[in-house]
């Protein structure tokens, strides 16, 4: 019984870790896209401003 108990508070605990490593994942990667994402329209704003 013991066992069982502190077996599952183990994966339990190794589960949180995984998930919250895999969201600062995420999040890195969002980031990294709004990033380039901003930059190219920002390029693209003062490509227009420089036409204009």
């Amino acid at each position: 019984m013991n066992n069982a108990v502190s077996y599952a508070m183990d994966s339990q605990v190794i589960f949180q870790m995984f998930f919250s490593i895999v969201c600062i994942a995420a999040a890195i990667g969002v980031s990294i896209l709004v990033l380039r994402f901003m930059r190219k329209f920002i390029d693209f704003l003062l490509e227009q401003a420089g036409i204009r």
